[in-house]
């Protein structure tokens, strides 16, 4: 596709798939590429557009891969959504520490783009387009949030949304910790600090099961409750 100039969209309709072409590239390059190494020309070159229409769409490569977050959180979400509802009520700590598990592994660029975004996504944002994306976030580990605290039997949606939000955060600081510098990551291998390695997967698996038994758990707070009365 790269080399061949398209048409200028006109209508909502053509503007909608151009910008939805857009975002595909742009996932198809990261799943191949360092973040560093990847630029706006690239993404424009694999729809057959120029740099200058791709800023129409998107002011810079922060927003262009904000956008591609979100897009992506949704497809992954909702199939963790819907592997959630096909697990027996309630379901065990690590029935739902494997779906995440699962799901992400058929996603191998889904962790590292997550832990892209307090250290890079955000860094370059207006507050109306941080806005936007915290509301979208926000909707999303809602929707997940609910769907955990069926399966899991937590007594409210709310501590549903803890689950989510918790889950979200050792995703991104768990990939971090996997995937340091080429240096950093032979001295872990090669010296007596071996035991700070850690394997993404595996090491979600245990601190997700960790995270969803300490929860169930958990005595019910008031916030949790819709049947308590504030006195």
């Amino acid at each position: 596709m790269a080399g061949v100039r398209r048409r200028r969209a006109r209508s909502a309709e053509d503007k909608a798939a151009r910008r939805q072409q857009l975002l595909d590239a742009a996932w198809r390059l990261f799943q191949d590429r360092p973040w560093g190494t990847l630029t706006m020309a690239q993404v424009a070159a694999g729809v057959g557009l120029s740099k200058a229409a791709l800023y129409r769409y998107f002011d810079t490569k922060e927003t262009l891969f904000l956008a591609v977050e979100e897009a992506q959180l949704e497809r992954w979400l909702g199939e963790v959504g819907e592997r959630l509802d096909t697990l027996r009520r309630p379901a065990s700590a690590e029935q739902l520490a494997d779906v995440l598990c699962q799901t992400l592994e058929r996603r191998p660029a889904m962790a590292r783009l997550l832990a892209l975004l307090h250290v890079e996504l955000e860094q370059n944002l207006s507050q109306v387009e941080a806005l936007r994306f915290k509301r979208a976030l926000h909707a999303l580990l809602t929707r997940l949030g609910t769907q955990l605290a069926a399966a899991a039997g937590l007594p409210s949606a709310e501590a549903g949304l803890r689950a989510a939000l918790y889950v979200h955060a050792q995703v991104i600081g768990l990939w971090q910790m996997s995937d340091p510098p080429a240096a950093v990551a032979k001295l872990l291998e090669a010296t007596d600090l071996a035991e700070m390695r850690v394997v993404f997967l595996p090491a979600l698996r245990e601190a997700a099961a960790a995270l969803f038994r300490g929860l169930a758990s958990a005595p019910t707070r008031a916030a949790d409750n819709p049947r308590a009365v504030t006195r």
